[in-house]
C-alpha cells in the first residue's frame, strides 16, 4: 500500500497510529489474523482516497521550539 501511495512503509504505519490519522480500521485496513500483530490488509481505493483528501497539519501549529525563549 505504501508503494501505491508513494510513501515509505514506516510512514504509512506511523500515520495509521496517529490520533489524526486519515485511516480507520474496518474502512481502510483490517488485520489479517486474530491478533493485532497480524499483517494488515489494506483497501486500496478507500485508502488512496483518504490519503489524497486528508487535510495536513500546518507545521507552525505543531512545532513549539521556535517560540521558546
Amino acid at each position: 500500500m505504501a508503494q501505491q501511495l508513494g510513501i515509505h512503509p514506516k510512514t504509512l504505519l506511523r500515520l495509521r497510529r496517529q490520533p489524526y490519522s486519515p485511516f480507520r480500521e474496518a474502512e481502510h485496513f483490517r488485520h489479517g489474523g486474530l491478533s493485532t500483530r497480524a499483517p494488515l490488509q489494506w483497501q486500496p481505493l478507500a485508502t488512496e482516497q483518504a490519503f489524497t483528501s486528508f487535510r495536513r497539519i500546518d507545521p507552525a501549529a505543531v512545532e513549539a521550539f521556535s517560540q521558546a525563549a
